[in-house]
C-alpha cells in the first residue's frame, strides 16, 4: 500500500535532444527514433538517437517552464 499522495504519477515529459538544446514533449508515448514529434516550445523535431554528448547540451528554458507547470499541476 502506498502512501496516501505517493502515488506513482508517470513522466512529466519526455526529453529529447534537437540543434544543441534538449527540447521537452508531451508524455503520450516514448519518443521513437524517426517520429516527429511537437516539443513544449512549438517545435517540430524528428527523434533521433542522441549520443551522450547531446544529453549534456543546455535545457530549452521554454519546455523546463512548461514541465515544471504540468508536474505542478498534478499535485
Amino acid at each position: 500500500m502506498l502512501f496516501p499522495g505517493l502515488e506513482p504519477q508517470g513522466p512529466v515529459a519526455y526529453w529529447r535532444p534537437f540543434e544543441g538544446i534538449r527540447h521537452g514533449m508531451a508524455p503520450t508515448g516514448p519518443p521513437i527514433p524517426g517520429q516527429e514529434r511537437e516539443t513544449f516550445c512549438g517545435l517540430t523535431i524528428s527523434v533521433v538517437i542522441a549520443t551522450e554528448v547531446q544529453w549534456l547540451a543546455p535545457t530549452c528554458e521554454t519546455c523546463w517552464a512548461e514541465a515544471k507547470a504540468r508536474r505542478d499541476a498534478m499535485n
